[in-house]
């Protein structure tokens, strides 16, 4: 080629590129999502089928975001659900399932909240079964294709042979890799960009060039990259396949929740036994259970005892016994003989729904990182075209043109914004899966991530620490016996609701003292209950009763007493005749729980309303140094402020009083026995009675950002080192990277973030 031509060629080559990468950030820019704050709202969830990285899940994220009406909107690569919020008096539901269509993807909704992960879970499946399907009618044209275009290096074939490989390469771009071509026009179309849209690069170009080399020899004679471009799609195909397998393996967790109702139950009508979908149960049917099945439903035993299962509630492995009365969870196995059992609570009201709907909710949620990464992910594909059509103008124009083209293909194929995006996602959801099955149940997961950093703990006392049920813990009689001491005291307290009284009352029963019926009783609020027994004016109540009564009491027996005991005198008449120490248990494993937060750096601090007596004897039991005492709900909040100015807070409390400051800490957590306000307000949910399930998920929530930064390590290390590899940095000493090695290091990356994310399966919760 001339001289004065070959300049002009290079001209216009570096001035359609400098057009084109113009163009792409121009037309791909990320674009601002818009939501909006409409009044009116209303609620999908989405299976959504056809992903192939978490790209594929930006893109519809993106292209919802900018439907009039949409008011918030998440996609989940890892489990294929879709959480839509959105105002149906702008937009329907039939409008969102068009858009995701639009963009390369099947959606369709869910009808019933406990369905949900069974469907992504079957969605999931079927994404891996048309992989390999691919895969396998790609293979046997792949191996032609290769085999016979390394044999034309050493042995001569007829011109027109080159029109064969050409056409068995045409099913594998057609079939096997047609939905990234697919994907990545839709993706245009949508002014965005993915995975699919480097591979569809990658292996067009390969295999356009080779065609046109072809029919236009001038173009190259030996430049033929039919290999190439099959190779690519067969080893990215192989990785997402791999990938998916994989992920299927690191959701276990998550998806075996799926599995815990049966299909169909046996309904009992009459005495007459009829299997019915489970679907059709309402609340008050009869049902039954025999051996080995799962409860329906959340149920009452109303004939017949066996132990049942709870441990996808509770994370408790051993059975529990259940008699006439008590409860079943929907879920539970039943251990062996059948059992009888009214329904309760069917359908999304069981507490096993509910477990559902948190962990997904759970997963639908992003920590702050995850922020980070998107936005890099976003621009990552614009920015590995610009290198690539770089790299070709540097080596077109020193001349060497089929250097240009392998090292723009490379650059293609060997970009990875999967690894990027599976790097948080991945190992989130399996923290969450492992905490859910211990009886933890995490509602986002930037409440995991607090609990990375955090270096306060907030305990509420009753309930929390203690067992939140007063016992008697001393007995002291002035000349009267024990046992008629705690026979009018028991007798006075019968029509008493207080926990005191009930802890007097288990009290009599446990030294088998029975009680009168008083011949007239009054509560006397805010200091105790009179009643007349065997004609005796005779009251119960603390200091401030025998105060008011101004009742003779003397030094020994106010002197009997510990600080941290709460005091009910019995009065009779005007003579204090004896009294009950009280006090709220220290649950057996606090002292533990307690000092495991310490040993992770946490330091813990006591918040209540109870006495400063009562206050610090807990805090000395269990090694607390800061306590704040005798505390108001509005004082909590305050102190958890007061503690954030140093670091991040977390706090557990069971109660109303609990509410605020639970809101306000960074991580919050309530037990499965505390109130709705505080169950609705905490972050973590506690299902079985164990302290130590604390200090584990802060154990978790430090293992699992171990496990994210590694993988992010990794999976921008990997970028950063392969991009210019395949660029051609190395091509001066002789190095030069094959489109095939580029796809295989591609595909191996992914699969290679996944697996090291799924290390965090390795972790155990006692």
């Amino acid at each position: 080629m001339p001289g004065g031509v070959a300049v002009i060629s290079q001209i216009y080559v570096l001035a359609i590129s400098l057009a084109l990468v113009i163009s792409i950030w121009i037309v791909f820019w990320p674009k601002r999502r818009k939501v909006t704050n409409d009044k009116e709202s209303a609620k999908t969830k989405l299976v959504i089928t056809g992903m192939h990285c978490t790209g594929c899940s930006a893109n519809i994220e993106g292209a919802l975001s900018n439907l009039p009406g949409i008011q918030k909107v998440s996609v989940n690569f890892s489990t294929g659900l879709a959480d839509v919020n959105y105002d149906p008096l702008k937009l329907t539901l039939g409008k969102i399932v068009k858009t995701i269509t639009n963009t390369g993807f099947q959606a369709r909704t869910l009808g019933n909240q406990s369905l949900a992960l069974k469907s992504a879970r079957e969605g999931k499946l079927s994404d891996v079964k048309k992989l390999q399907n691919r895969l396998l009618v790609g293979l046997p044209f792949s191996v032609f294709v290769l085999f016979f275009s390394m044999a034309t290096m050493f042995w001569h074939f007829p011109p027109w042979f080159i029109w064969v490989l050409i056409a068995m390469s045409l099913p594998v771009i057609i079939y096997t890799g047609g939905h990234f071509f697919e994907g990545a026009f839709k993706s245009a179309m949508a002014r965005q960009t993915d995975m699919n849209t480097l591979v569809a690069l990658g292996v067009g170009s390969s295999f356009l060039y080779s065609v046109a080399s072809v029919v236009f020899p001038s173009l190259g004679q030996h430049a033929l990259y039919l290999d190439g471009a099959v190779v690519i799609i067969m080893l990215v195909l192989l990785g997402n396949y791999l990938r998916s397998r994989a992920e299927l393996l690191a959701m276990k967790e998550i998806f075996d929740v799926a599995s815990l109702l049966p299909e169909t139950v046996h309904k009992v009508v009459d005495d007459q036994i009829t299997d019915v979908l489970i679907s059709e149960l309402i609340e008050g049917d009869t049902i039954l259970i025999r051996a080995t099945e799962r409860a329906p439903a959340d149920s009452i035993v109303i004939k017949g005892q066996t132990e049942f299962n709870n441990a996808h509630i509770t994370g408790e492995s051993m059975p529990v016994s259940v008699n006439v009365g008590d409860f079943i969870y929907a879920g539970a196995i039943n251990s062996f003989g059948a059992v009888e059992a009214r329904c309760e609570k069917v359908g999304d009201t069981t507490v096993l729904s509910r477990v559902i709907e948190l962990v997904i909710t759970a997963i639908q949620t992003k920590p702050k990182v995850q922020g980070f990464v998107d936005k890099i992910a976003s621009i990552f594909v614009p920015t590995s075209i610009t290198i690539a059509l770089v790299a070709f103008n540097v080596w077109f124009l020193m001349g060497l043109t089929e250097v240009a083209i392998n090292t723009a293909i490379s650059v293609l194929v060997i970009s990875c914004p999967c690894a990027l995006g599976l790097a948080t996602p991945t190992s989130i959801s399996i923290a969450l899966g492992i905490s859910a099955k211990s009886g933890m149940l995490i509602k986002d997961a930037r409440s995991l991530e607090a609990l990375q950093d955090v270096k306060f703990f907030v305990f509420d006392k009753t309930g929390t620490l203690t067992q939140g049920k007063p016992k008697v813990t001393s007995v002291h009689a002035e000349s009267i016996s024990e046992n008629e001491l705690l026979r009018l005291a028991v007798s006075a307290e019968v029509g008493s609701e207080h926990s005191l009284a009930h802890a007097i009352r288990d009290y009599a029963n446990e030294k088998q003292v029975s009680s009168v019926t008083p011949q007239e009783f009054t509560a006397m609020p805010g200091l105790g209950v009179w009643a007349k027994i065997d004609g005796k004016d005779i009251y119960v109540g603390g200091p401030r009763l025998v105060e008011n009564l101004k009742a003779n009491l003397s030094l020994t027996l106010a002197g009997a007493f510990s600080p941290e005991e709460a005091v009910f005198y019995v009065v009779d008449g005007h003579k204090v005749v004896g009294g009950f120490g009280l006090s709220d248990p220290i649950k057996e494993d606090a002292v533990k729980a307690v000092s495991a937060l310490k040993e992770l750096g946490v330091e813990v601090v006591l918040v209540s309303g109870d006495r400063k007596e009562v206050c610090e004897a807990v805090a000395v039991k269990l090694g607390i140094q800061r306590v704040y005492s005798q505390t108001l709900p509005e004082e909590k909040v305050q102190v958890v402020e007061a503690l954030q100015k140093d670091g991040q807070v977390a706090m557990m409390g069971d109660g109303v009083n609990d509410a605020a400051a639970l809101a306000m800490a960074d991580a919050s957590f309530a037990p499965k026995s505390g109130t709705g306000m505080a169950l609705d307000t905490a972050d973590v949910t506690i299902m079985r009675d164990s302290l130590m399930l604390i200090p584990q998920t802060v154990k978790l929530a430090k293992a699992t950002r171990r496990n994210i930064l590694w993988n992010l390590f990794w999976a921008f290390i990997y970028n950063t080192i392969s991009i210019p590899i395949a660029a051609g940095i190395l091509y001066p000493i002789g190095i030069l990277l094959d489109p095939m090695i580029a796809s295989a290091a591609m595909a191996a990356s992914s699969v290679t973030v996944v697996l090291s994310a799924l290390r965090l399966k390795s972790f155990k919760i006692e």
